[in-house]
């Protein structure tokens, strides 16, 4: 699973490919020590499409329950992206993505110590053949590190 906020229109991608590489390495080398448990949950599951333009009209992608657990640390991942189509009769490819509360929390499990990033806020997103648009709307990155030092972006 990848969670790709800063890049991906589509808010969040499964990447099969490395996913799978991961879990094959993890199953592999450590047997059943290695738990993946990550599936999002998307609504409506099979959102509609106006326009065909490859945006949905509206879905909501929510990680509730996402933890990725290795021998040496465990990571959630939590929070929803609401992916719009904020124009949905026009075939524009215009994608607005709304983060609530979307956070990576990494724990170190020998050492207790952990970091995170959250998300929150919105970002709208205009293309066509030549053009690339973006704006953002109280958007900001919380972060948490090891030491327990805070960064808001």
């Amino acid at each position: 699973m990848r969670l790709d906020v800063e890049d991906e229109n589509a808010g969040a991608t499964d990447d099969r490919r490395c996913g799978a590489r991961r879990c094959r390495v993890v199953r592999r080398g450590l047997g059943p020590l290695a738990l993946l448990r990550c599936a999002p949950t998307r609504t409506p599951a099979s959102p509609a499409d106006t326009d065909s333009d490859g945006v949905p009209d509206s879905v909501r992608i929510d990680f509730t329950g996402c933890v990725l657990s290795w021998p040496f640390e465990t990571d959630t991942v939590r929070g929803t992206i609401d992916v719009l189509d904020p124009t949905p009769s026009v075939a524009d490819h215009a994608v607005e993505r709304i983060f609530t509360d979307v956070a990576r929390v990494r724990v170190f499990t020998l050492s207790g110590k952990f970091t995170s990033e959250t998300r929150n806020g919105t970002r709208l997103t205009h293309r066509d053949a030549t053009t690339l648009q973006n704006t953002e709307t109280n958007f900001r990155t919380d972060y948490v590190f090891r030491n327990g030092g805070r960064l808001r972006t």
